[in-house]
């Protein structure tokens, strides 16, 4: 079953949960038990496939683009999420994912690709399809073993790093492959399908092979080394000075703030120039 509850309090934005349960009375009582606030607002048959469509569907939206927590909270008073929840078909939602794929689906969505291909056509012209594609025609999937053989060094890297114990050899491994194997689209395409958006793929990204391997991949450096460069930009050093990763924000406070920032860097900027 799916369910969507509520949580609102005196004039703040309500906080909206979209879920999964195969037992409603039970977790709604769950939720009660940690907030007494919470309110159940509808209840309708599903599982969890039609659970992930409604979360792809209702981030298509505007409003709830910066207005949501953890993919599954979305804070706002639009009683839009509820005539949505209720009134438009399963169908209905995943025509819309499909029609917007290239804002909706990356490379970890390829299984829900497959299931919302079917009865649609495919576009070579479509980037969402063309990556999607390239994984099909490669068999690349979460099964190892089921990876061919003209992929081994993809399925090799895979074992080596689903068996490595440490963190840091696990990145050693990663940014070797990925360096050695950047200019093969589908060994890319690969390992980008199984941890595009891991923390390796992100130390790697932002620092490069050079620098990871000059502090020998040891992510306590690496990590060190992220949090300083928060401090030095001084976009970053407004925010990071301005935010704690330990409070929540409202996307006014955070507006707010923004445009402080800016007036304060147009007042310190020094006067232009202007040149005849």
């Amino acid at each position: 079953m799916i369910y969507l509850l509520r949580v609102s309090y005196k004039n703040n934005p309500s906080y909206w949960k979209i879920g999964y349960a195969s037992d409603i009375q039970k977790r709604f009582s769950q939720y009660e038990a940690h907030n007494p606030l919470v309110e159940s607002v509808a209840v309708k048959e599903g599982d969890l496939f039609s659970e992930k469509i409604h979360h792809k569907y209702f981030h298509l939206f505007p409003q709830f683009i910066d207005e949501f927590y953890k993919d599954e909270w979305y804070i706002t008073d639009h009683m839009f999420i509820r005539e949505a929840f209720l009134g438009v078909p399963l169908e209905g939602m995943c025509d819309l994912i499909w029609e917007r794929r290239n804002e909706s689906l990356g490379y970890n969505d390829y299984d829900l690709w497959c299931k919302l291909r079917e009865g649609r056509d495919c576009s070579v012209t479509n980037e969402t399809d063309k990556k999607m594609l390239r994984i099909a025609e490669k068999s690349i999937c979460p099964d190892i073993d089921n990876i061919p053989e003209d992929l081994k060094p993809l399925k090799d890297t895979l074992f080596s790093i689903s068996e490595s114990t440490r963190f840091d050899d696990k990145l050693k491994i990663y940014c070797e492959f990925r360096e050695l194997n950047k200019a093969d689209e589908s060994l890319t395409s690969g390992i980008l399908y199984h941890y595009g958006k891991s923390r390796l793929e992100f130390l790697y990204s932002y620092f490069g092979i050079d620098k990871c391997r000059a502090h020998r991949f040891r992510s306590n450096e690496l990590s060190a080394l992220f949090n300083n460069d928060l401090q030095v930009d001084s976009l970053r050093k407004a925010l990071y000075s301005t935010f704690s990763l330990k409070k929540w924000y409202s996307l006014k406070d955070i507006k707010t703030a923004w445009v402080k920032y800016i007036i304060l860097s147009e007042l310190q900027r020094p006067p232009r120039r202007r040149i005849f």
